[in-house]
This record gives C-alpha cells, sequence and structure tokens, in this order.
C-alpha cells in the first residue's frame, strides 16, 4: 500500500457502533460454525476475498486482541484501524484512527458471532458512522446499498468458512 492516511478520525468504543449518527447493519445465518467463521475474519489478508470493498490489508500492529492495528485499502480510501473488541469465536471490531481524505468524523465497525449448532451461526455486522454534514445526506441514500453490500460479503464469508 503506498496511501498514508494522515487526516486523524475520532476513535469510539466498540459499543458506539449501535448508538452512531448513521447505523447500518446486515445480519445472516451462515453455513459455518463461529470458530470456522472467526478464523476467516482474523486472517485479515483474507478480506478481500470475501468483502469486496477491501483491496488489501496491512497488518501493522498486533494481529489480534484489543489495540491491535491494521491499514485497510478499500476503493478510493485508505484507513487505518485498531481493534476495539476481541472476543475469539464471537465478536470483533474496530475502529478508524485516520484515513487518506477528509470524509469520516468516525466509522466502527462490529462483526458479532453467535452460534446456532455446530455448523452454523449467526452474523451480525454492524456499521456506525458519522460522516461530514456535507455528505452525510448522499450517504443516507447510499445506506441500502450498503446494507446490500455488507449482505453480500457475509455470504461470501459463510461460503468461504464453510469451504
Amino acid at each position: 500500500m503506498s496511501a498514508v492516511p494522515n487526516h486523524p478520525v475520532t476513535t469510539r468504543p466498540s459499543e458506539w457502533v449501535h448508538t452512531a449518527p448513521l447505523v447500518i447493519q446486515a445480519t445472516r445465518v451462515l453455513p459455518a460454525s463461529a470458530a470456522d467463521v472467526f478464523r476467516h475474519v482474523a486472517a485479515h489478508e483474507d478480506w478481500p476475498r470475501w468483502f469486496t470493498d477491501v483491496v488489501s490489508v496491512e497488518v501493522t500492529g498486533e494481529r489480534s486482541g484489543v489495540g491491535g492495528k491494521r491499514r485497510v485499502a478499500l476503493r478510493g480510501l485508505v484507513v487505518d484501524e485498531i481493534f476495539t473488541a476481541w472476543e475469539d469465536d464471537r465478536l470483533f471490531a474496530f475502529t478508524v484512527e485516520s484515513a487518506t481524505r477528509p470524509v469520516l468524523r468516525s466509522l466502527n465497525e462490529q462483526l458479532a458471532l453467535e452460534p446456532i449448532d455446530e455448523r452454523s451461526c449467526r452474523a451480525v455486522y454492524t456499521q456506525g458512522w458519522d460522516l461530514p454534514p456535507w455528505l452525510a445526506p448522499v450517504f443516507r441514500l447510499l445506506s441500502r446499498p450498503i446494507a446490500g453490500r455488507i449482505t453480500k460479503a457475509l455470504d461470501n464469508l459463510g461460503a468461504l468458512a464453510a469451504g
């Protein structure tokens, strides 16, 4: 990755994702155990295989646990993230610390996994956004397509984890 995020973003605790000014959420039942799904979530460099908005991921700090860090290249934006929640096989969350463009005030994302049985789990992916006033109205219009892309990512993750 060549771009270095240099625009600071306000970091938030993991629970903020549910009270952000704009919350986008998708839920899917995945045909894989929570442990198998989490294994692919924790394999940061594999994110582009299931979350197609992600171009590449580079771990820049600890690979796992609260306080771990990574740099993520998306289409048109690179962000630095810090993990705010990490419970193996159950919960992964991060907040954005900086971005290559001044388009975020805050962004948190969280993936919660709930076992259903030995071969399936419920995945709830939540994004919490705080955007500059000039961008917020446009983003509200895009919230449904964004939720659709998250749903597709969860479907891809389930297929990858199911093998």
